[in-house]
């Protein structure tokens, strides 16, 4: 196995001929001669896409010049680790712990050296807070995998079977962690085959662990690396290192892993390294320099040796300042270093002195008074900027940042070259030679000279306030020149962003509310307070721009968050205000920013509350090219984020324990795992089949999904699969609340298992189990049964008998917080709250308009999901009905509490998941008055001024298309499947439809609201199958679709379908009712509420997500307008929701001088469909009538299902 610059490739070397004969593989030409095999690899730019952490790998040239273990030291701990590598029976991975400067670097460098010479080294990741992508774990696993392939394993298998993984998974530089993991690396790893007769082994070397600046990364790759790391044809081991105060117990199997603690090996073999060590590098400096007699005297070495104690660092620092060209010799400084006396001191103090020994030899000899302070003062800024920085920063880069010129910088960090790595070149990054220095720096009771000893808080204060200077003095909007409006991120030249973006702006962008929290104990007054105000009330926008170019957004919403309780402790109430603000329009308007930064200034202000603080400060930047009026709530609702990614309906959500995590099992087969702050898609869990039902193990490690291909356990940190239960149709499940216990419904049982073995304690007969629950005590057992609604059964789990059956129509069922109540919903849109000892109904709870399907209960509050697309909050004591949640567009399936019950997330049919603050209130209807608004239809009148909507409950409103304000709501209506405006725009045709009498058009006047003429000509019957067909009078049974006017509005003509799609249209005179013809034509179909014709091809439109012009993304619309009704005319679009938002978009195209070409005339503003369709209709001819929407050809059978209301009550 060997490691190449050369990618191995998938697909076969390139077949060329050489000498005088041509090529084949290509337009290369050669000349010359060819001496040995060649070899032509292609596929390389697939892996090339994998991103990778610069200068983590062992051998990159970052880390050319670090340090290896001198030969003859450290070799008690390498035999050891090079015996644990080979060993098949050894442990899985070697955890090599000791504290700063004990050497594990160096140790980690050449263990990695040794294993590279021998093949046997599969990757190397180097960790090194604040050096970029070596300081985090971004890019940890992507570069782990990149350097997998690299590896000539097997000819090139294991390369293929990754390049075949970033194939299949194209997004998989977006994915989770755990996801990389899974696709990248462990099941290449698990398909590879060995030919080899030792079997391939392979060694990853980690090291630095507790150098990454997120602990919840470090925990995730401990938890990885040691539950997902047995592979049958590789011996795969992993060698980390890091600090002893990071907890490997609760994320290692004591079985997987071998522990080392480095500063506990015998003194004497770590002074007897120390003394070689010291002897080896000063030979060197000796022979670099003309020193006459013995340097240094034994008795120096010895000295050093005790000084050091078990430090390397200590040896390495004092070597470099011994070793410095530039005056005192080192002789000299090496007196200076043990003139000190060192007999009491720890070697910790030791190491200090030596740091500020090589501080003040820092400063020129030929400086005054004066100049030294200036010189401390500047050495403060710089040096204490270097430490505090949360990522590494160039020369330039911190130039830049700080406001200084790089002579100064240049100037101040000329000698401190044995304690930082400055770079020649001005674009490589700062960074230290050994953390310690930092530590040393940041600690007054260490950096005993206080000339140079930094102020954490106040450097950190001055960080924040250069990063905001930064950013207020950058480019504004559209800062790499994008100019369309629907631009997506994956189609902006990476390049491009980091030409407009430079590093010292990205560092600003990212981490200035992390300055601001570590000063916060020097924030006495408002000042910061107001610099922060003055930031967010002119720049935001253009910061969430800019994050969304680096693909940072969501880091918007955790930094908001954090500012926010920053703010709250101040007390500042406009500054609260504005940050929480800030908050809500981070947190609704994330995922689409993330996906076209632009959207930023255009559907972000757009739809975003009326009175909403950053909407009005920067109502300017909004395009001016479009007008909106809309029905949208005029202040933030109790919707605080929408989940989008499942591709079908959400069966069930839960919150993990501790609350960071929420999980939605989809009926598209996947269960994924978001971060409940930001909400940021963490993970997916792949099913064959659809998931029903999914809940966490009260420790919150382990997560349980059911599906039709049964039942899998998984672990949360890794993601990976534990264990799998066969059976089928897994509708529910439920971990007891100690989580001793597991119970899930499989095969018309009920089954009980053991959480930990997986075996069967108990079985209780059940078909169909919809809902299952434990009662808080873990004695009882509740479930509802039957195919789509049932009883409700409870059993005494110890014994196994039934104490409780209640007959009825159930779909859900809960117990409350202290197991005295059992609650349960119907599809009779009602709840039932019964005792349960006894099994008496308590309460009912009326409200609902459908099913009742899903329950959560948090100490005394209950909320129920609906079919009818609510969730409903109450409190269980009283029954009494709190607060209404609506958003959804369709039923609500799932609903759960987070753990500390300020939030509640739910899952629906419309596939996405919605979080909600349980803390907000609102003005509650009344159960009686209140009636969902589903729009159902929506449509212009021809001239475009008035637009008509239909609600789900047959209500029709009339509204101004210039204002926005309401003229007329036309009630008495059931059913509407149709309407259409007359030609002038005075009339409104509506067909209606109920149970007795089908289809009745009823006329209106527009300008008075009156009803002119109401026509009924049909009667309802229905057929065994449930579909409504519609029986005409004379012509036989058909089913109304659209209605339309004739030009002069005098007539109007509706359109039906007949059993066989065939067509029929009948005309009625307006003022008489009488009808006047009718005509049936061909079995084409078109969906049109006026029977439209083909229209020319309008530039404005609305496809999937946006709104388009001439094919171009304009705005992009928020799930609350995307499952909308919507109508186009001339540029004018008109959009009614699910939830009964109305919204009307006017679009001025002369404006839009992003066009290069300026978009096609548009259809007319009096519009042709209405006239053209009625005089085509008109026609009596059959051939004429068969050219109606020639164009039409294709059968769009698109019935609706009838979803009707059960009226069922529950059985006592």
């Amino acid at each position: 196995m060997n490691m190449s610059s050369e990618i191995p490739s998938s697909q076969p070397p390139v077949s060329l001929q050489f000498g005088n004969s041509e090529t084949t593989g290509g337009s290369q030409s050669f000349t010359g001669y060819v001496t040995g095999p060649v070899q032509f690899h292609s596929g390389h730019d697939r892996l090339d896409a994998l991103p990778r952490a610069e200068g983590a790998g062992f051998n990159s040239g970052e880390l050319e010049h670090e340090r290896l273990c001198l030969p003859g030291t450290r070799t008690k701990i390498l035999k050891l680790i090079e015996r644990w590598s080979t060993d098949p029976q050894g442990e899985r991975i070697f955890w090599l712990s000791g504290m700063a400067g004990t050497g594990k670097s160096a140790i980690a460098r050449t263990l990695a050296h040794n294993l590279y010479a021998k093949e046997q080294l599969g990757a190397s990741f180097f960790f090194s807070r604040g050096r970029g992508d070596r300081g985090n774990a971004s890019k940890f696993f992507t570069s782990i995998a990149y350097q997998l392939a690299l590896c000539d394993i097997e000819n090139g298998a294991l390369a293929r079977l990754i390049r075949k993984a970033v194939d299949r998974h194209p997004d998989i530089i977006k994915r989770a962690k755990r996801d990389q993991w899974k696709h990248l690396i462990q099941e290449p790893l698990s398909q590879m085959k060995s030919h080899s007769a030792h079997g391939i082994v392979l060694t990853i070397v980690i090291d630095a662990l507790d150098e990454c600046e997120d602990d919840r990364d470090v925990q995730l790759i401990l938890r990885i690396l040691s539950e997902a790391i047995s592979f049958d044809n590789i011996e795969f081991r992993v060698f980390m290192t890091g600090r002893p105060d990071i907890s490997v117990r609760d994320a290692f199997l004591e079985t997987v892993y071998k522990g080392i603690i480095l500063h506990d090996i015998e003194r004497h073999i770590v002074q007897q390294d120390l003394r070689s060590f010291f002897e080896y590098e000063c030979d060197k400096i000796k022979q670099k320099r003309p020193l006459i007699g013995e340097f240094p005297g034994k008795n120096d070495i010895e000295n050093l040796v005790q000084r050091a104690g078990e430090l390397f660092v200590y040896a390495t620092t004092i070597c470099l300042f011994l070793g410095e060209r530039k005056p005192p010799p080192p002789r000299e400084r090496l007196k200076m270093v043990l003139q000190n006396n060192a007999s009491s001191a720890s070697a910790l103090e030791n190491l200090d002195q030596v740091y500020i020994q090589i501080l003040q030899e820092a400063v020129p000899k030929t400086y005054s008074t004066h100049d030294k302070v200036q010189f401390c003062s500047r050495f403060r800024v710089i040096v204490g900027s270097i430490v505090s920085l949360f990522s590494s920063l160039s020369v330039s880069s911190l130039a830049a940042l700080l406001f200084e010129e790089l002579d100064g910088i240049d100037l101040t960090l000329d000698k401190l070259w044995s304690i930082l790595n400055v770079p020649q070149k001005s674009n490589a990054a700062i960074s230290l030679l050994h953390p310690s220095f930092r530590d040393f720096l940041l600690d007054q009771r260490r950096c005993t000279d206080l000339d140079f000893w930094v102020d954490s808080a106040e450097r950190h204060l001055a960080l924040t306030k250069t990063c905001l200077r930064l950013m207020a003095a950058s480019p504004k909007r559209d800062i790499c020149d994008l100019k369309l409006p629907g631009t997506l991120i994956e189609e902006i030249d990476p390049e491009r962003v980091r030409e407009q973006i430079p590093t010292e702006l990205e560092y600003a962008c990212t981490h200035w509310v992390q300055h601001l929290v570590q000063a916060r104990s020097k924030i006495l007054g408002p000042n910061l307070p107001t610099g922060v105000q003055a930031f967010l009330e002119q720049n935001i926008l253009y910061w969430f721009e800019a994050l969304s170019l680096l693909g940072k957004m969501h880091e918007s919403v955790l930094m908001l968050s954090t500012l926010l309780a920053l703010a709250q402790s101040y007390g500042d109430k406009s500054l609260v205000e504005l940050v929480y603000d800030a908050y809500r329009f981070s947190l609704d308007h994330r995922f689409m920013i993330e996906q076209a930064p632009l959207q930023t200034y255009h559907s972000a202000l757009i739809f975003s509350p009326s009175t909403s603080i950053v909407r009005k400060l920067f109502e300017s930047q909004a395009p001016h090219w479009v007008r909106c009026t809309s029905s949208v709530p005029d202040s933030w609702g109790a919707l605080l984020q929408t989940l989008e990614g499942h591709a079908e309906e959400i069966k069930s959500v839960a919150f993990s324990p501790n609350g960071q995590k929420l999980a939605s099992g989809s009926q598209d087969g996947t269960v994924r795992v978001w971060d409940t702050a930001s909400g940021v898609h963490l993970q997916t869990i792949d099913h064959q089949c659809g998931v029903q039902s999914i809940a966490f193990s009260p420790l919150g490690q382990k997560l349980a999904s059911g599906s039709q291909d049964g039942l899998r356990i998984w672990d949360v940190a890794s993601g990976s699969l534990i264990q799998t239960f066969e059976g089928s149709d897994i509708k529910s499940l439920a971990f007891s609340p100690d989580g001793q216990v597991l119970a899930s419904s499989c095969d018309n049982m009920i089954h009980v298992r053991d959480a930990v073995s997986g075996n069967v304690l108990h079985k209780f007969q059940a078909s169909y189990v919809l809902s299952v629950a434990f009662s808080p005590n873990e004695q009882k057992l509740a479930c509802t049964s039957g195919p789509s609604w049932g009883p409700i059964h409870v059993w005494d789990i110890a014994s196994g008998s039934e104490l409780q059956r209640r007959e009825g129509s159930f779909t859900s069922v809960i117990f409350s917080p202290d197991g005295q109540k059992l609650i349960s919903g119907s599809i009779g849109n009602t709840i039932r709250i019964w005792d349960a000892g006894s099994g008496l109904p308590l309460k009912t709870l009326k409200g609902h308009l459908g099913r009742v399907k899903s329950l959560a209960v948090f100490e005394q509050k209950l909320a129920s999901g609906s079919g009818d697309r609510t969730i409903r909050i109450w409190d269980l004591v009283s029954g009494s009905l709190l607060q209404i949640f609506e958003g959804h567009s369709d039923g609500v399936l799932s609903v759960a509490f987070s753990p500390n019950g300020q939030k509640l997330v739910s899952g629906s049919e419309d596939s996405t998941v919605r979080v909600w603050d349980m803390a907000f209130e609102s003005p509650l209807q009344t159960p009686e008055d209140y009636k969902p608004d589903m729009l159902t239809s929506i449509a212009f009148s021809s001239n475009g001024q008035k637009i008509v909507s239909v609600s789900s409950t047959g209500e029709v409103r009339v509204w101004d298309s210039g204002s926005g304000l309401l003229l007329h709501k036309l009630e008495g209506l059931k059913w509407v499947s149709s309407v259409a405006f007359s030609p002038d725009g005075n009339k409104l045709a509506c067909v209606t439809f109920d149970y007795i009498r089908c289809h009745t058009i009823r006329v209106w006047d527009v300008v008075s609201g009156s009803e002119l003429r109401t026509i009924e000509n049909v009667t309802d019957v229905k057929s065994d199958n449930g579909v409504r067909y519609y029986v005409s009078e004379d012509t036989g049974r058909y089913n109304a679709m659209s209605v339309a006017f004739s030009p002069d509005g005098q007539k109007v003509a509706c359109k039906y379908r007949d059993l066989l799609s065939k067509k029929v249209i009948v005309f009625w005179d307006v003022a008489s009712g009488s009808r006047l013809q009718t005509l049936e034509g061909r079995p084409d179909w078109v969906r049109s509420s006026a029977l439209s014709t083909d229209k020319q091809l309008e530039a404005l439109n609305v496809t999937d997500r946006w709104v388009t012009v001439n094919e171009k993304r304009m705005i992009w619309l928020p799930p609350a307008q995307r499952d909308s009704v919507f109508d186009v005319r001339g540029t004018k679009i008109a959009m009614g929701s699910a939830s009964g938002i109305v919204t009307i978009l006017n679009l001025d195209f002369k404006q839009m001088d992003f066009f290069t070409d300026p978009p096609p005339s548009l259809v007319d503003a009096t519009g042709t469909s209405s006239n053209d369709v009625y005089a085509t209709a008109m026609a009596s001819d059959d051939d004429e009538m068969e050219s109606l929407h020639d164009e039409d050809d294709e059968d769009e059978d698109e019935d609706e299902d009838d979803d009707e209301d059960e009226d069922e009550d529950d059985d006592d």
